[in-house]
């Protein structure tokens, strides 16, 4: 696979997930991803331990229409249902095909408390004079510069 025909829109994606510092083994995980030309779910279960895994996701670059369409948003989702309630392991709206440092340095290796509330987590865009880019997550993230819990 040659890179420059492609985007990386996700990195390899791993984690393991807890509920009370115990690993929760067999627990339907969902990662989502939605842009203008992904739109699919993967599904997959924690082994023994809690752990996950997910592989990158690269798409091929259509030169001719990337002059056309400019909206570069990815938005990445992962999920879970534990005990009766949804567990937010990652949600963001990315700009851009390119992955960042703070996602695959914190996608690549995700620690998950289920008993965490849900918490916003501001990074600093990599572009200049940009906004910065907002994660909910339950999860212990590294590298922000701001943090609030908002929620159980």
């Amino acid at each position: 696979m040659n890179k420059e025909d492609f985007y990386e829109y996700t990195p390899h994606i791993s984690g393991k997930i807890f509920n009370n510092k115990k690993p929760i083994a067999n627990q339907e995980i969902v990662f989502g991803i939605n842009s203008e030309k992904v739109n699919k779910e993967i599904i997959c279960k924690t082994d023994n331990n809690g752990s996950f895994s997910f592989n990158s996701i690269f798409v091929e670059r259509d030169k001719e229409t990337e002059v056309i369409f400019s909206e570069k948003r990815v938005s990445l989702y992962i999920i879970t249902e534990y005990e009766e309630k949804r567990a937010i392991l990652w949600n963001s709206t990315l700009s851009g095909f390119e992955v960042s440092d703070f996602e695959r340095n914190n996608l690549g290796n995700l620690r998950c408390d289920l008993d965490s509330p849900i918490t916003s987590f501001s990074f600093r865009n990599e572009n200049a004079n940009s906004a910065p880019i907002y994660v909910y997550s339950q999860c212990s993230l590294f590298g922000y510069f701001e943090s609030e819990a908002i929620g159980e």
